[in-house]
């Protein structure tokens, strides 16, 4: 699948203790993508000094549209997935 988004654009990740909450039942962390900022809550697999996860985001909830089955009809096979998966691995 192809994404078109140009991610240095809309993509920011700042860096601050605020932002990112780890609880028994998840991490809770804010994405901000084209200046639209939404908490999001995932399962990571912490080890010793790394931690693992497989977020699913609904581009849509960013106003991301283009190519939207959601927003525009008769796309056919030129429909692009709402979803998109980030593969996140940290190191701390």
């Amino acid at each position: 699948m192809t994404l078109f988004i140009n991610i240095n654009h809309l993509f920011t990740s700042p860096y601050s203790s605020a932002c990112i909450l780890v609880l028994k039942s998840g991490v809770t962390a804010d994405v901000t993508i084209k200046g639209i900022t939404k908490s999001i809550t995932f399962v990571a697999e912490v080890d010793k000094g790394s931690a693992s996860a497989n977020i699913v985001i609904d581009r849509t909830d960013f106003d991301v549209r283009y190519g939207s089955g959601s927003f525009f009809d008769n796309l056919g096979d030129k429909t692009i997935y709402d979803d998109f998966e980030l593969v996140v691995s940290l190191k701390y």
